[in-house]
């Protein structure tokens, strides 16, 4: 409907990304409400074409950005306090695009990637609309190449990837397809993707967790598990595997570790009931569900599950849970490190809802592991960026869509260097 919201002071963070949930978390929300308002175009049209307040020459308009110069009139409507503009607001590009992955070193670089409901059809062109994802083949083609073209670019040893379609892992699945495209684009720098494939099943859901790694730096070591203790039984189980590392031309020594890749039950209330409906506190609905699941995960790392008794240990994934909630605290407690919040503090996010950023997409480290950690950082694609740039064809104007990283999902990528054998 042609609306921005607007925020004085700075960038909106979410409560229990900075803070505690409780009193503390509904004070924040308090004073995040105040320190907001919507900016409007001033027509109730749906979808307008074209779009207001998108810079003509970058296609985009960033949270992040400054507002300068508005001018208009306050009005109360849809629920919000508006400013309706009466003349041209000056945007200043104060957040800009990084077009570059972060550098984060090390010798083995490990990625996190939510890829929003990446589904295929029936993997052969057709079988569309999926009751997920892409309605069209066309819709699914522009998702495909923007979510290639970001992992591409991220040059990750592993991959861990959420919300990929659950169809096995034969030629026309989701998964296969994806690791095809991507090795199509590889060369002898970057290497070629494996996928990780377990012996059990990743549960019933239309979505799954993954992980795809390259056999030319990394062996498996063991074998993969499938962790379906407490509330992942029946909903999205997490993935565990072990890797081997060995660099011979840099004289390191024989190394392994092991990487969980998770993907929690949201904060949509549908369904809850009792503890797990919404306590006011600023966690949401099912945080009870997701403080168990993140036990389940401690419980089976420390009995080794995937048969390397080895304490290198990085869980990464949507844990949909800021990082003061309990799911993320019941990490810290057992004494796993919150990579991201160590590193850069609270002023980091994956994620946007409603205006106001946070991480879900974390990456926590065992106390051994966190010694070879060289750093963690957050490529900021998605985010930040308006959804009309992403595959739908349905609402988004023509114009503005291209096969960039930018708004390939919700989520932004996650991405670890670590210095192994050393």
């Amino acid at each position: 409907y042609g609306q921005v919201i607007l925020s004085s002071g700075g960038r909106l963070f979410q409560p229990t990304q900075v803070g505690a949930p409780g009193e503390n978390a509904r004070l924040m929300k308090d004073e995040n409400d105040r320190r907001s308002i919507r900016l409007d175009d001033g027509s109730d049209q749906q979808n307008p074409s074209p779009v207001p307040f998108i810079n003509s020459t970058t296609k985009t308009l960033r949270a992040g950005d400054s507002a300068l110069g508005m001018t208009g009139i306050i009005t109360f409507r849809h629920d919000n306090y508006t400013l309706v503009s009466t003349k041209p607001v000056e945007f200043v590009s104060t957040n800009p695009r990084p077009v570059n992955p972060p550098e984060v070193g090390g010798n083995v670089k490990v990625a996190s990637f939510n890829v929003l409901n990446l589904f295929n059809g029936d993997g052969s062109g057709v079988g569309f609309p999926t009751s997920r994802g892409a309605d069209s083949r066309v819709e699914f083609d522009r998702q495909f190449a923007k979510i290639v073209n970001a992992i591409h670019q991220m040059d990750a040893d592993i991959v861990g990837l959420m919300e990929i379609e659950n169809d096995g892992y034969e030629s026309a699945s989701a998964l296969q397809q994806l690791v095809d495209a991507l090795n199509e684009q590889a060369d002898n720098r970057s290497g070629h993707y494996r996928i990780v494939e377990p012996s059990d099943s990743v549960g019933t859901d239309e979505i799954k967790v993954a992980m795809i790694y390259r056999p030319a730096k990394l062996a498996i070591a063991g074998q993969p598990a499938v962790i379906t203790a407490g509330p992942l039984k029946h909903r999205r189980p997490a993935l565990a595997a072990s890797f081997s590392f060995e660099d011979r031309e840099s004289q390191t020594l024989p190394d392994t570790f092991t990487v969980v890749v998770n993907h929690f039950k949201s904060k949509g209330c549908r369904g809850s009931f009792d503890e797990n409906e919404d306590q006011n506190d600023g966690q949401g609905c099912w945080n009870p569900a997701r403080a168990e699941a993140a036990k389940a995960i401690i419980a089976a790392v420390a009995t080794s599950r995937t048969g390397v008794d080895d304490p290198d240990v990085l869980v990464i994934g949507d844990l949909n849970a800021y990082s003061n909630e309990d799911p993320v605290q019941e990490f810290v407690r057992n004494g796993y490190h919150d990579l991201l919040t160590e590193i850069h503090g609270s002023d980091v996010y994956t994620y946007i809802y409603r205006g106001q950023a946070g991480v879900l997409d974390h990456a926590l480290a065992t106390s051994s592991l966190r010694s070879k950690v060289n750093d963690a950082e957050v490529w900021y694609i998605n985010a930040d960026e308006p959804r009309l740039l992403d595959y739908n064809t349905e609402y988004n104007p023509k114009g503005l869509y291209d096969e960039s990283p930018f708004r390939s999902s919700d989520h932004d990528p996650v991405l670890v260097g670590l210095n192994l054998g050393s």
